[in-house]
């Protein structure tokens, strides 16, 4: 039970709050030039868009997707596409409508739409509202935050089901990724997400359908959203945790273990999570520990085409 708690917690379904649409100023390194990395996979790109099932994806869609699988992006994308046309058809629509809505005011993202478009809004978003926002770092990547100790799962799956909460997961990723995407193009800098998860208070005891729901949706959106996940945070772990950490990590592949780090401290005098996304010092030294665990992005290499 204990391993299957830590996979939970290294899923990233995000939720609701996405970042106003500001972009950081500057010159993005070259890994990460969104102009520079459509230059170097250009004819992948091109060769895709000569495909009619792929010709009216955006290039940030293909690029994300290139980046990701190399030569096998044609069969990633059309099974991505296939879900988009499918299953995911009313997820997908319903995010596009939120996102314009909130974006209406170019100098102001209102998440009222995207809150109320949500699948199964009525019944999930006040029993997730106090452990989940979502905000921008320094650099300008979305910093998904949550406290998984603030969500009332247990009453929450109660009255959903499981598949109605990997929607709302799905549906959040979907938001994440427009606003990433366009964010992208705006900026010239490759957009992504990290995740912050503060553990402080977690109980190992966590309703058994909420873990199932984010773990089935974040191995979905692994697949549908190539290259918008960046690091997962796991912050103020537990003793127990720790150790339950240090056990199964090194069984994870090389992949997944690149992109978890841990830390004791940041987020644990946040107060609410709410207070993350408003100005003042919290958030300041939040984003400095933020900023200091990824390195201001010297890590690096993001282009995982390179290692086929």
């Amino acid at each position: 039970m204990l391993a299957l708690l830590l996979l939970a917690l290294l899923s990233s379904s995000s939720a609701l709050a996405p970042a106003p649409p500001q972009a950081p100023g500057g010159v993005a390194p070259a890994h990460l030039s969104v102009p520079a990395l459509l230059q170097v996979h250009g004819p992948r790109i091109a060769a895709l868009k000569s495909s009619s099932a792929l010709a009216q994806l955006s290039d940030m869609t293909l690029l994300r997707h290139v980046m990701k699988h190399g030569d096998e992006a044609e069969q990633a994308l059309q099974e991505t596409q296939a879900w988009r046309a499918g299953a995911g058809k009313h997820i997908v629509a319903a995010a596009a409508r939120a996102v314009e809505k909130a974006m209406q005011d170019p100098k102001r993202w209102d998440n009222r739409p995207v809150e109320e478009a949500a699948p199964s809004a009525d019944k999930i978003n006040r029993r997730v509202a106090d452990g989940i926002v979502t905000t921008t770092a320094t650099n300008g990547d979305l910093v998904y935050c949550i406290r998984a100790a603030a969500i009332e799962d247990k009453e929450l799956m109660k009255s959903v089901t499981q598949k109605q909460l990997v929607d709302y997961f799905l549906y959040a990723k979907e938001v994440n990724c427009l606003v990433a995407d366009s964010r992208s193009m705006r900026s010239g800098r490759l957009t992504r997400v990290v995740t912050a998860n503060d553990l402080s208070g977690v109980s190992l005891f966590q309703d058994k359908a909420f873990r199932g729901a984010l773990s089935e949706a974040s191995t979905k959106a692994n697949e549908l959203y190539p290259g918008v996940a960046r690091e997962t945070l796991l912050l103020n772990l537990p003793r127990l945790l720790s150790a339950l950490v240090k056990l199964f990590t090194p069984l994870f592949p090389p992949a997944v273990r690149r992109k978890i780090k841990f830390e004791q401290g940041p987020m644990q005098d946040a107060g609410a999570v709410g207070e993350l996304a408003k100005p003042g010092p919290k958030r300041d030294k939040f984003m400095e520990d933020i900023a200091r665990l990824l390195q201001a992005d010297a890590d690096g290499e993001e282009d995982d085409s390179k290692r086929k």
